[in-house]
């Protein structure tokens, strides 16, 4: 099922927790893909687009919240994007009470941040950035310190930047247009697999390997309800194979290698260019 950021949050309490990774689409150093993505964003706004879909987003429900495991940086760039384009139209009210029901709990400070860029009043006619933190401490401590915050305060700026380059009329559309963006939402706790799972996909570090970069290349566009079973494996089975808690370490290069040779059955197939496949492996 294809579900859209306004009824998501209408259906859910979504919360990004502890033990996951910052923000990070909207760092300086992540700039380029950012950009990439706001452009797709940009081309549904504009009308140019029919729609967008960016694929599967994980979780499970618990005690009325949607704990958001894998998917948390597209869907805190909706939630940014629909701000934004909303405060730009002078209609926040419309979508405030539904922006209310996200939660960037990775740690305090940005969990206040988020809470209070949707509760404090602000006004964007201008540099996002600039604004909030002229405006100092009621947005929360620790601005220029919180690696999630700051990455906010970038992506808020790139939007702001965009959004500024369509005409009245392209504004006013794009809040419907928002609409169409959608994902799929897989639900953990239907097939079982709940915080074991959730603990191992995030345990391991903040920075995406190798290892997990190849998984993502192996799993690229494989429809998750038709291939379960295969993908079930990878992030189970398999990986239990590779682990060895006297050898943690080593964790990530037993699964590259192995995964990376059932790649290259995968590039003969699609014959993929080395280019593209070596593009996989450096991210």
């Amino acid at each position: 099922m294809q579900i859209n950021l306004k009824n998501f949050l209408y259906k859910y309490n979504v919360e990004i927790p502890m033990l996951q990774r910052d923000y990070a689409q909207g760092r300086k150093s992540k700039e380029s893909i950012a950009k990439d993505f706001l452009e797709k964003i940009f081309e549904v706004l504009k009308g140019k687009s029919e729609n967008l879909h960016i694929d599967f987003i994980y979780g499970y429900s618990e005690n009325n919240k949607f704990i958001l495991v894998d998917g948390q940086q597209r869907i805190t760039t909706l939630w940014l994007i629909h701000f934004i384009i909303y405060k730009m139209n002078n209609k926040f009210d419309d979508i405030k009470e539904s922006l209310k029901n996200f939660s960037y709990s990775v740690r305090e400070s940005s969990k206040k941040f988020c809470k209070n860029l949707i509760i404090k009043p602000l006004t964007i006619n201008g540099n996002p950035k600039e604004i909030i933190l002229n405006k100092g401490g009621i947005f929360g401590k620790d601005l220029d310190n919180d690696p999630t915050i700051k990455a906010i305060l970038n992506m808020l700026d790139l939007m702001y930047i965009e959004a500024s380059k369509l005409s009245e009329e392209e504004l006013k559309n794009a809040v419907n247009n928002l609409d169409r963006i959608t994902f799929s939402i897989f639900n953990m706790g239907d097939y079982d697999l709940g915080e074991e799972l959730y603990i191992k996909m995030n345990a391991r570090g903040k920075q995406l390997s190798k290892y997990e970069n190849i998984k993502a290349y192996i799993q690229k566009g494989l429809d998750f309800e038709e291939n379960f079973k295969l993908l079930s494996s990878i992030d189970n089975e398999w990986s239990d194979f590779f682990f060895d808690i006297k050898n943690i370490n080593k964790f990530d290069n037993r699964g590259l290698i192995f995964l990376y040779y059932s790649a290259l059955f995968f590039h003969f197939k699609e014959n993929i260019t080395d280019e593209k496949l070596d593009d996989y492996l450096s991210n």
